[in-house]
């Protein structure tokens, strides 16, 4: 391992203590392994998803299509590509002291998962309706950060996940754009 590889391994070990251990408390050890269950989150996703299609016109309805797509495609890629490459162990597998609060899991730990897809669609539904973007990126960073908390995640995966997230949010995003373009201009009704 190169000098500059083992410093930042030595440092994300360092900060994993830091947010795992040193941090840990009982309105944490409560609330994280919450935070970080996908499950808890479907039902607020499905009255968003909801309020937008009902709300939100052909623009809405396209978001929520697309923030569809734009999940599959950061979950998918994140850990059957992603991850493979590096396949680095989650920190509840290669340390011993680690204040484990949920499953430890079986993929590898770079880039996290939750934080690839959380600021996928963050990143994704700020840029598409502007407004709600600091309760998404809070919402995204708190699950993100949860990752760390319960013991599954060091922080440089959280951030390579944040980071991956984002740029599959600026693509479709992207995308999202040129199929409006192409919607009005081949003038078709509701157009957004």
């Amino acid at each position: 391992m190169s000098g500059l590889l083992k410093f930042f391994s030595n440092l994300d070990v360092i900060l994993f203590h830091f947010f795992n251990v040193a941090l840990s408390n009982p309105v944490f050890d409560a609330a994280m392994p919450v935070i970080t269950n996908t499950a808890n989150w479907r039902p607020v996703a499905v009255v968003a998803a909801l309020f937008w299609l009902w709300k939100g016109k052909n623009k809405g309805r396209w978001a929520v299509l697309i923030a569809l797509v734009v999940w599959i495609a950061a979950d998918q890629i994140n850990a059957n590509l992603v991850k493979p490459v590096f396949e680095r162990p989650r920190p509840c597998w290669a340390l011993s002291n680690v204040h484990l609060l949920v499953g430890c899991g079986n993929s590898f730990s770079f880039p996290s998962g939750h934080a690839a897809t959380s600021f996928a669609l963050a990143t994704f539904l700020s840029l598409v309706y502007p407004r709600a973007r600091w309760v998404l990126f809070a919402l995204a960073g708190l699950i993100s950060y949860s990752r760390i908390a319960v013991g599954v995640h060091y922080p440089f995966d959280t951030l390579g996940g944040m980071a991956e997230g984002a740029i599959f949010g600026f693509l479709f995003f992207f995308f999202f754009i040129r199929l409006g373009q192409l919607w009005r201009k081949k003038g078709w009704r509701g157009g957004w």
